[in-house]
């Protein structure tokens, strides 16, 4: 990894470490990223390598516990999502924007540093074992379905991902997930509802929550799969049949079941109490950031001048 940073008085600096150097390794293990070395620097003793110019050089280094070693790198490239999912957002853009907009991004190290939902489908052994070694927790899973039929024809992904046995495999190794279904009108609800919350259901308390998102869709839809809009009859529909989802529920503090506000805005219908959401934090994930605005909004309002 290519050094673009040293700190001032640091360690780094002292042991004469240079902008445009390339660590090589920690420990004698090859450094991937970022995160990868805040992991391996953490240690009291650790061996770096580092190559300078066309030389590599080994340094012995003891520090305290955590301290950092004062290195700035470049940003890693971020690894792309391996599906073409029918409701992508990325499809439905319209031409002339960023370059970034149009990106699909499927990288579970942006998943645990900023929270984006990843659909797990490149993800093969190496990457879960480092997962849990590095405890990369939580991950924020999209499901939309677990039915492997339906889930390979609506990712486009040719072959079955596997994806309930990465599942246990996270939740066993005390991961922390949060789930998603973007539901689809007479595509992935009625049956298929029913049973992905069923099978996500069998990996609480690990497996934290699973929040219901209803498709959004544009104009620019060219080429792509017909699927229908989530009507205001539908969203009060939904949000009628809530009681009967919350037979997950583990307790009436903690909900595993959870529906987005785009429900709420599209039925027209009154936001929950933030309490309804228990112990569950998702509000840069649009679950309860409407309430929660208004919440403050009145709170702050209270301060307004009168004229």
């Amino acid at each position: 990894m290519k050094i673009n940073h040293i700190e001032k008085d640091s360690i780094a600096e002292s042991i004469g470490l240079k902008k445009g150097d390339q660590l090589y390794s920690i420990d004698g293990s090859r450094v991937k990223d970022v995160i990868d070395y805040r992991f391996k620097v953490a240690d009291e003793n650790i061996v770096i390598k580092v190559k300078q110019g066309v030389e590599l050089i080994e340094y012995e280094i003891e520090k305290d516990i955590d301290d950092n070693l004062g290195i700035g790198f470049d940003d890693f490239n971020i690894r792309a999502c391996a599906n073409d999912c029918v409701f992508c957002f990325a499809d439905q853009n319209p031409p002339g924007m960023r370059e970034g907009l149009y990106f699909r991004d499927g990288d579970y190290r942006m998943s645990y540093l900023y929270g984006h939902y990843i659909t797990l489908t490149n993800m093969g052994k190496n990457e879960l074992v480092r997962i849990v070694q590095q405890k990369m927790s939580p991950l924020y899973i999209s499901v939309h379905v677990t039915d492997p039929e339906l889930r390979q024809n609506l990712f486009l992904y040719k072959k079955n991902d596997n994806l309930l046995d990465k599942l246990r495999y996270l939740t066993d190794n005390n991961i922390e997930l949060h789930s998603q279904i973007v539901l689809m009108p007479e595509i992935n609800d009625g049956k298929y509802l029913s049973q992905t919350l069923t099978d996500l259901y069998m990996f609480f308390p690990r497996l934290k929550t699973c929040t219901i998102v209803p498709v959004g869709l544009t104009k620019h839809r060219e080429g792509l799969k017909e699927i229908a809009s989530v009507t205001k009859e539908y969203a009060v529909n939904m949000l009628q049949h809530l009681p009967n989802l919350r037979k997950f529920f583990p307790s009436d503090d903690s909900p595993f079941v959870l529906c987005s506000d785009e429900w709420y805005i599209l039925g027209n219908e009154s936001f929950p109490a933030l309490d309804e959401y228990g112990e569950v934090d998702l509000v840069e994930n649009g679950v309860g950031q409407v309430k929660t605005f208004l919440n403050r909004f009145a709170d702050e309002s209270l301060n307004f001048p009168s004229s």
